[in-house]
């Protein structure tokens, strides 16, 4: 089964909405496609791994320049919102960057603090932790690897930790376009291809998805 095709299923008919009323996020959770104005910006292997376990990036000195040039005061490690996700961000209230494919990460340039030169020193700059979650975050990567708290677990660990409701969200790295070719991973074997990243990817959210309706649990994909 199409893993795109599971994605809009757990969209459509797992994941819970934390809040109806949101105007929801600036992209289309369907094709990862950003839909205002942004600064794509291309990350490494070992970057696509951090946002992978973490869900923060550590920018080189360069893309942060890049990105100083719209919003001057950016800091250098930055929350990555993820571009699978179909859930309440409340529209395009500040400038974010959002995870839209294994490689590339687009900054969202919006008028309203381009146009302020105040605004534009506020936009990106967190200090501390760029985001605590509030709960567990169970992360899912583009090769089909699951991790909790930056170590690797295997499927029957998080569906019996969904069971146990010790853990009820989940985060989906952004899949590989045209094919996968030219995409590494570290964790998993070198003679694997694109297509058993797509099936193992799609065997754990058709399985947490089954658990879900089974068991009536309110899991939802996390930013």
């Amino acid at each position: 089964m199409n893993c795109r095709r599971i994605l809009l299923s757990l969209a459509v008919s797992c994941v819970t909405i934390l809040s109806a009323s949101a105007d929801g996020p600036p992209w289309d959770s369907k094709t990862q496609e950003v839909l205002c104005d942004t600064l794509r910006v291309r990350i490494s292997e070992e970057q696509r791994t951090q946002l992978e376990r973490t869900g923060e990036v550590e920018l080189s000195d360069r893309q942060l320049a890049l990105i100083r040039e719209f919003y001057p005061k950016a800091v250098k490690t930055q929350f990555a919102h993820i571009a699978t996700a179909s859930d309440n961000m409340g529209g395009e209230e500040e400038p974010y960057l959002v995870w839209t494919s294994p490689d590339e990460l687009s900054v969202t340039l919006l008028d309203e603090f381009l146009k302020n030169e105040e605004k534009r020193k506020t936009a990106l700059t967190h200090e501390g932790p760029i985001y605590t979650p509030a709960h567990p975050v169970a992360r899912i990567t583009v090769s089909g690897r699951i991790y909790l708290d930056g170590k690797r677990i295997e499927l029957p660990e998080l569906l019996k930790l969904l069971h146990e409701k010790t853990l009820s969200s989940f985060a989906v790295a952004p899949p590989c376009r045209g094919g996968g070719a030219g995409y590494h991973s570290d964790d998993t074997p070198g003679s694997e291809t694109y297509s058993n990243w797509e099936e193992r990817r799609a065997a754990i959210l058709l399985a947490v998805h089954e658990l879900a309706e089974r068991e009536h649990l309110n899991c939802w994909q996390e930013f």
